[in-house]
């Protein structure tokens, strides 16, 4: 996460100020904002932003990109995440957003037009925002798109030299409730994971944000007793204890980050297990964490908000739909859509291992595509709803 800041460009009477964006002056980065008064948002989750003694009175029209998803909250409830809220899938139209909040309040004070860029597709959100114009566009993806992970003196196109004796890789850097169930489904499967939380023993899988605990299996109830106290270290040293849910987002001590594995252990594994940073929302997203296994020419399946693979074809990349199901990102229920990755996950674990590494060889353009789509992904400028 990102400290709360505002960059711009292109203020009347005001020197720019872009900050961290500076560093790419030089690879044209800010072809991508228009002659428009240009404002992005870092960090997320306040209510108003401190514009200082800046002057409206003299713009018309602006253009807002805000560099982290969209907080959203519910009207009549509290928070119930650390950093951001994640709710029943039914609750979607009870959502709002406190960023866009903040700038529909700045847009009806000073009459402004604001065109407003986020990294949420499928917003669904204009009928409460009536000031703002709402776009997904993300601008972190952009900065970061060509840089990650990957291993020195081989080639990822090809991966020669390199043989794989795991069938799964996942990495989960902060604790969020769709990685730990997740990390329970993984448990004894063959794989290199990450995941170094510890629960007390009253901390069973309940009723909370998204989950309609109801619905799991008892297989699963019984193997969440033995996967709370296990660890697995990929990159980082040490266990961090987790009290409840609630917990979203704990952040992993620097110090003890080991990161030079993780290239070697998405190398060593066939599929990687996405565990994106949310979950629980009504509107798409992904990042970094999904351009890594593009990177490392790794067939994925994406454990993120409905709708993402689909927003992520939008943007021209390729997904793995020839070879294993991948409806569950149709569905919108955010219970419903868990189980059926983990029914994927299972039908992936009982292929034969000869099988699963022809598919990894079978769909070597797709990773191929995806590696040179990720590389570009800087000047990409396609803008959607």
């Amino acid at each position: 996460m990102f400290s709360v800041e505002l960059f711009y460009l292109n203020v009347p009477g005001r020197e720019d100020k872009m900050g961290m964006f500076d560093q790419y002056k030089n690879e044209n980065f800010f072809d991508i904002f228009s002659d428009k008064p240009t404002f992005i948002w870092t960090g997320g989750g306040i209510e108003r932003i401190d514009y200082g003694d800046m002057d409206f009175s003299n713009l018309t029209d602006i253009d807002f990109y805000l560099y982290e998803p969209s907080t959203f909250y519910h009207q009549q409830k509290g928070i119930n995440c650390s950093f951001y809220h994640e709710d029943l899938w039914e609750e979607n139209d009870n959502l709002r957003s406190y960023e866009l909040d903040s700038l529909a309040k700045l847009a009806r004070i000073h009459n402004l037009k604001i065109r407003v860029f986020t990294s949420d597709y499928n917003i669904c959100y204009e009928k409460f925002y009536p000031e703002l114009e709402l776009h997904c566009f993300d601008l972190f993806l952009r900065q970061v798109g060509n840089i990650g992970l990957g291993l020195d003196n081989v080639d990822p196109r090809t991966g020669q030299g390199l043989t794989k004796h795991h069938k799964f890789f996942c990495a989960n850097k902060r604790f969020a409730l769709h990685r730990a169930m997740i990390m329970n489904h993984l448990q004894n499967r063959s794989g290199r994971f990450s995941w170094h939380f510890n629960f007390p023993r009253n901390m069973e899988v309940e009723n909370f944000a998204w989950l309609e605990a109801d619905k799991l299996s008892k297989t699963f109830k019984e193997n969440w007793k033995k996967f709370r106290h296990r660890e697995y270290s990929i990159d980082l040293e040490g266990a961090v204890l987790i009290d409840s849910f609630e917990y979203c987002g704990q952040a992993i001590i620097t110090q003890n980050l080991l990161s030079s594995e993780m290239p070697k252990a998405m190398a060593d594994s066939c599929v990687a297990i996405v565990n994106e940073t949310r979950y629980g929302q009504p509107t798409a997203y992904f990042s970094e964490k999904t351009f890594d296994p593009m990177r490392m020419c790794m067939p994925f399946v994406l454990v993120a908000p409905p709708h993402t693979l689909q927003y992520m074809k939008d943007l021209g990349f390729k997904t793995y739909h020839d070879f294993w199901d991948e409806s569950y990102d149709e569905i919108e229920n955010h219970t419903d859509r868990f189980i059926k990755i983990c029914e994927l996950i299972t039908h992936i674990d009982e292929l034969p291992d000869k099988e699963l590494r022809a598919i990894v060889k079978w769909s070597h353009n797709i990773q191929q595509w995806n590696l040179e789509k990720v590389e570009s992904f800087r000047k990409d400028r396609t803008i959607l709803k």
